[in-house]
């Protein structure tokens, strides 16, 4: 009897050194869709983005879209750049068909952390897949960081909400930066 075919096998952590430091990538999630315009190169013809993905081997019919924050050991620190996708797929309706539900906090058990291990949160811009996993209900994503304004996590979910972010422990970007309005912690 011939055995069946499993399908791929994608590893969801990757550990590796790089010098003194220890990087960890963690697939949050994927999500897979069908073409790649215009959810991607909106700013040029679906023609002209089907040519661009051919020319580099991409498919132009089906996309897989990872969420991959990495983890930062410097042995010091942890540093943890973005969140992923978090519980935003289950609280939004409207990205609910848009992306997975966030897999960080399992993923991290598995690599030997919790949430309130790390030291510090890199958010690289403001995209839900990016920031998601900030908070859930009105959860932070670590009990260490806890004067983390929820706010963030809306910006990209709903424009009517407040831009107003808290800095503790985080540490946004230039692209974020542009739509957020800082308050201090004292």
């Amino acid at each position: 009897m011939p055995a069946s075919l499993k399908g791929e096998l994608q590893p969801t952590i990757y550990r590796f050194k790089f010098g003194g430091f220890e990087v960890a990538t963690v697939l949050d999630a994927k999500a897979i869709r069908e073409g790649l315009h215009p959810h991607y190169g909106a700013n040029a013809s679906a023609e002209e983005v089907q040519a661009l993905a051919r020319a580099n081997n991409i498919d132009t019919h089906r996309f897989e879209h990872p969420n991959i924050p990495t983890l930062v050991n410097t042995g010091k620190q942890l540093v943890l750049f973005d969140t992923g996708n978090g519980a935003l797929p289950r609280e939004y309706e409207h990205l609910s068909k848009r992306l997975p539900p966030g897999q960080m906090v399992r993923r991290l058990a598995a690599a030997g952390y919790r949430p309130e291990d790390i030291d510090v949160i890199v958010i690289t811009h403001g995209h839900p897949d990016h920031i998601g996993g900030l908070v859930e209900g009105a959860r932070t994503f670590s009990p260490r960081l806890q004067k983390t304004n929820s706010d963030l996590a809306r910006v990209s979910c709903d424009r009517r909400k407040s831009r107003r972010v808290s800095t503790a422990g985080i540490f946004v970007t230039p692209p974020v930066r542009r739509e957020a309005a800082f308050i201090t912690n004292t």
